[in-house]
């Protein structure tokens, strides 16, 4: 015997049999139900959609059908079921009835909802965790500015404002993840852009006036590489903005992003200003080998991402990043 509800029904749509689960679903004892439509079983909205996924196993007896319903038996307990559906074929197979088994996903749906749920509030605390992260970045940075604008020592004021740029480029990550509706990928493309604007606008009271192209289409990053990733263009920009076009105060800067073959990241910074051991950074003792940025662009890109770094200093500035981002996975699914 079969436990879950089935029953059978001829052309005209009459129960022709069923089995005791389906007239206990219905209320009834099955000699009751036999005979019966489902006009006069089931509610008027119930019966229109029995009727018309009926009309549709006629129309295409070849073809079984499955649908979900809600439906309030004489219990009264809303439950969900799944409806498989299938034409009972005559001698030359054309349709002479039709029969049907339902499946209880009360319970199913009671967990997916559960699901969904704790999804959601999962959701919720990590936003509220990017959120607050971004806002404590930012007193801190507050801070920082605080303290810059205070000093008269130039030498603390250039340590401050690279400190101030580091924690704003890791506070965007943050605020764009948090802005997303995606919580573990940022739109790598789209950051670039703001670090970019708000970085070398921040020199333009320098008198520095600086062109940029960006490539990054279609690359989205997980927090874990990110974070990192931002911090060494940060790093590689900052050190444009302060020892590139010291000569002419005018210059332009390329970065690509991109993926290869094997799905590595490649990171391709350049720009056109002085490279290292020129005569006029020599005069001033701050050689761009020499910069702590640099040295952060190191560790970041071979510790932090795993990946290998590429300098070359010789004329202009160019550096290539590449790693792979494949040892972390995405904590939150969306």
């Amino acid at each position: 015997a079969i436990p879950e509800p089935l029953k059978i029904k001829n052309m005209d749509g009459r129960y022709k049999e069923s089995n005791k689960a389906y007239a206990e679903f219905c209320g009834l004892v099955k000699s009751d139900l036999l005979g019966k439509t489902v006009d006069e079983i089931h509610t008027k909205e119930s019966a229109e959609t029995h009727k018309e996924k009926d009309r549709q196993i006629f129309m295409n007896p070849q073809a079984p059908l499955e649908y979900e319903l809600v439906s309030i038996p004489p219990s009264g307990e809303i439950q969900t079921y799944l409806y498989r559906k299938a034409a009972i074929l005559g001698d030359h197979s054309e349709p002479i009835g039709m029969v049907g088994v339902m499946t209880d996903l009360s319970e199913r749906k009671l967990r997916e909802n559960q699901l969904k749920a704790s999804l959601e509030n999962n959701r919720s605390l990590i936003k509220e965790l990017y959120h607050r992260t971004r806002n404590n970045m930012q007193v801190i940075n507050s801070l920082v500015m605080l303290k810059m604008h205070m000093t008269d020592e130039p030498a603390l004021t250039v340590t401050l404002r690279d400190l101030s740029q580091r924690i704003q480029s890791m506070a965007l990550v943050h605020q764009m993840l948090y802005e997303s509706g995606d919580l573990s990928r940022v739109d790598f493309g789209a950051y670039l852009e703001q670090l970019f604007s708000s970085t070398i606008s921040s020199y333009a009271n320098d008198g520095l006036q600086i062109d940029y192209r960006i490539e990054a289409d279609g690359i989205a990053l997980l927090i874990d590489y990110a974070v990192p990733c931002a911090m060494v263009i940060n790093e590689l920009l900052t050190n444009s903005c302060k020892h590139a076009f010291k000569a002419t105060s005018v210059g332009s800067i390329e970065l690509k992003v991109k993926r290869d073959e094997s799905r590595a990241i490649h990171i391709q910074y350049s720009d056109n200003g002085l490279g290292a051991g020129s005569e006029r950074e020599e005069r001033s003792g701050n050689t761009r080998e020499g910069a702590l940025g640099l040295t952060l662009v190191k560790t970041l890109a071979e510790h932090q991402l795993g990946g290998s770094l590429e300098l070359d200093l010789s004329g202009t500035m160019r550096c290539t990043v590449r790693f792979h981002d494949t040892a972390y996975r995405e904590r939150v699914h969306t």
